[in-house]
């Protein structure tokens, strides 16, 4: 990946984690963990480390984390607006650098169901992600 390529998938990441970390912390636990892997994926991105919010959850695996995100990359549909396709392609562009996990090891392994976690992206689009 080239460094112009990657400084703007950098300044894109920080501008989705700080958002990220509104949700996680306004969230109850319920919620919280559909974001929670996708906030940690960002976060070891930039800082190459497990943030703080997950470090006493299950969400402290970054495997885990990895697998929920290519999961949700294998199975986006109808990613058509502006945040879903930069967020999509943000993502897609994290797991190709950091490498592709099968998630089918983790199927019934998860805190919450597989398809629980895509709907994080109709969190974005409330109210509450439009004010973070």
């Amino acid at each position: 990946m080239e460094n112009n390529e990657k400084d703007k998938n950098i300044e894109i990441a920080k501008i989705y984690l700080v958002r990220l970390s509104s949700l996680v912390n306004i969230h109850i636990l319920e919620t919280k963990e559909r974001f929670l892997p996708y906030y940690v994926v960002l976060y070891y991105y930039l800082f190459n480390e497990i943030p703080p919010e997950a470090r006493d959850t299950k969400y402290n695996d970054l495997k885990l984390c990895r697998a929920i995100v290519c999961n949700t990359i294998d199975n986006a549909w109808e990613w058509d607006n502006k945040i879903d396709g930069e967020l999509f392609n943000l993502f897609y562009r994290i797991i190709q650098e950091m490498g592709f996990i099968n998630y089918t090891e983790f199927m019934g392994k998860t805190p919450i169901p597989f398809q629980e976690y895509s709907k994080f992206r109709y969190n974005m689009r409330d109210k509450v992600w439009k004010s973070c």
